[in-house]
């Protein structure tokens, strides 16, 4: 079994995702807050978004990327 798996893609997308919870209210008188869920990365040739952390990453669109997983 490998040690260590490399895998290189590229960014296809990053999104600052917000969940909105319900306050009070219902129908049109509904409030509703944001609830921040950070950063997203979406890579090339993948279906799940990545979660990077709460501030922006300093990766873009187009930017290629190495990923390793190791055990640590």
């Amino acid at each position: 079994m490998a040690e260590r798996i490399v895998i290189f893609s590229r960014v296809v997308s990053i999104e600052n995702r917000a969940q909105s919870e319900w306050v009070t209210g219902y129908g049109d008188k509904a409030v509703f807050r944001k609830i921040p869920l950070g950063y997203f990365m979406f890579l090339s040739g993948s279906y799940e978004a990545i979660h990077v952390g709460f501030d922006p990453p300093e990766f873009v669109p187009g930017d290629r990327i190495k990923i390793t997983f190791e055990k640590v």
